[in-house]
């Protein structure tokens, strides 16, 4: 997964399974599966609004010379081959927001924990069915950056003493996950 911000700030992680991974608030990202095996993937978000921004939509429809100075590229390795279309295949793809299925698609699905308060940013379900949270301390009260869903409720995981930090030896606990 690559995430981007403005400028040529951009950072990229490779990810096996039950790893958890965040994009911060109004970062671009871009996930590619580079396995051989189908990639299975959840994602939070914490607004109604989604839209799904094509990289190769949005540097089709960008003047090449700022798409090159964005991406610190030469300008020609972005002017496609003769007789090609410039927007490809792929860069047809339009903005959509988010529209949910009916109610009737959620039939299956089950509500296993709600939260109030700081949202998690991951959750991960092990191969025996316990279910992982993580929470980031950016600026919410957190009190556990990562949790175990316990009858219904998060609970610090492994234990509270693990997720409070010491500043004065931050390697001894988990600082923000």
């Amino acid at each position: 997964m690559t995430v981007f911000a403005s400028g040529s700030n951009a950072n990229t992680v490779v990810f096996g399974a039950g790893d958890v991974g965040n994009v911060p608030r109004s970062f671009g990202h871009y996930i590619q599966n580079t396995g051989d095996t189908p990639v299975r993937f959840l994602e939070i978000f914490a607004s109604g609004e989604y839209a799904d921004v094509s990289l190769a939509n949005w540097m089709a429809n960008t003047p090449a010379r700022l798409v090159a100075d964005h991406l610190k590229l030469d300008e020609t390795l972005l002017r496609p081959a003769a007789g090609q279309d410039p927007r490809g295949a792929e860069m047809t793809k339009t903005v959509q927001p988010f529209r949910p299925p009916p109610e009737e698609a959620f039939e299956t699905l089950e509500v296993v924990a709600e939260f109030e308060g700081p949202m998690p940013t991951g959750v991960t379900v092990s191969q025996s069915g316990r279910i992982f949270f993580n929470f980031l301390k950016w600026g919410d009260d957190v009190r556990f950056t990562v949790a175990e869903l316990r009858d219904g409720k998060p609970v610090a995981y492994p234990d509270e003493a693990f997720n409070r930090t010491d500043p004065d030896d931050p390697a001894t606990a988990l600082v923000s996950v």
